[in-house]
């Protein structure tokens, strides 16, 4: 699989800061797959890698830089983040909630109570 790298040099008086980020194709779309800092020419640091996005481009799970798994739920038309849910891969997720509500949500359908409720378990 063909992988792109950006390099983003920061310079803050004395410190040099670089930003890389690494870039792979999710259904057929370049978007970032991970990112990582370096400062001042010392071990390169992993902040986040991503590991699923939604059709709009929105990323539904990551690693952040201390291993944690982070699931994120996307509602108002994949505008904005409605869940933010730690410790659980996304496919864990989804089998609780169902991927059908997950699309329900994320398409800002009007959600009755009971169904909303879901989200608060």
């Amino acid at each position: 699989m063909l992988a792109y790298v950006i390099n983003k040099n920061i310079q803050y008086s004395e410190s040099n800061i670089k930003e890389i980020i690494g870039y792979r194709s999710f259904s057929n779309t370049y978007l970032p797959s991970e990112q990582s800092i370096q400062y001042n020419n010392s071990n390169i640091q992993n902040k986040i890698k991503f590991l699923s996005y939604d059709k709009a481009g929105n990323p539904t799970s990551i690693i952040d830089e201390k291993g944690i798994n982070i699931v994120y739920l996307w509602g108002y038309n994949k505008k904005y983040i409605i869940a933010e849910i730690k410790n659980a891969e996304y496919q864990e997720v989804s089998n609780a909630l169902g991927e059908s509500f997950i699309n329900l949500i994320s398409n800002g359908d009007n959600l009755s109570n009971s169904e909303l409720d879901k989200l608060n378990k």
